[in-house]
């Protein structure tokens, strides 16, 4: 997918890492987001919730943070597609985009990859308890939701 946020001819965001694309724009984060949602709109998609935790951070915790928000983008058409194929593809809806300012100056601006968000991890063990794979082995931290539901003690 390709987005026309920046300067000039349609860019794809470069890898930042394996979970998500990133591009760096030389405007401040309001120019951003309005170039944000202008491109996303040409491709169907609508910001469906926004979280603005530099005032959250602010409010919350007292402290003093840079300009980050994450919206929660979503193109009707392919995330009715990804539901039906999977229902637990909703853990993953609406898709995060994280634009913030760079102390460098201009904005950073990251979206999520959905082939990554829709790989699951490996599973061990099999039938109804089984927990994903976990590097170094061992349980996760906290009980998934349906472990403490099925815990009839």
């Amino acid at each position: 997918m390709t987005f026309r946020i920046a300067e000039g001819q349609a860019t794809a965001p470069a890898p930042a890492s394996p979970r998500a694309f990133r591009v760096k724009l030389p405007v401040e984060q309001a120019q951003a987001v309005a170039r944000l949602t202008h491109a996303l709109a040409a491709e169907g998609f609508g910001i469906v919730t926004r979280a603005d935790l530099q005032a959250t951070f602010r409010e919350k915790l007292g402290l003093t943070y840079r300009p980050y928000l994450i919206l929660g983008v979503c193109n009707p058409s392919l995330a009715h597609r990804a539901l039906e194929a999977d229902p637990e593809a909703g853990l993953h809806l609406p898709c995060p985009v994280t634009i913030e300012a760079d102390p460098a100056g201009g904005t950073v601006v990251r979206i999520a990859d959905p082939a990554a968000i829709g790989r699951r991890p490996p599973r061990t063990g099999g039938g109804r308890g089984a927990r994903p794979a976990r590097p170094g082995g061992g349980a996760p931290p906290h009980p998934r939701p349906d472990d403490r539901l099925l815990d009839r003690r």
